[in-house]
């Protein structure tokens, strides 16, 4: 069982991960549209 503390921990360097691939997939999504996408462009930002 883990501790307070180390569940915690586990819980935001999780959160962080899975965020830094949101993150990564909106950067994709991003460039993979051209100009006239620019309101798909927005929501992916």
């Amino acid at each position: 069982m883990l501790s307070r503390y180390e569940f915690i921990q586990q819980s935001l360097e999780t959160h962080l991960f899975f965020a830094r691939i949101m993150k990564e997939h909106a950067f994709f999504l991003m460039a993979g549209f051209v100009p006239k996408d620019s309101k798909f462009i927005d929501r992916a930002a």
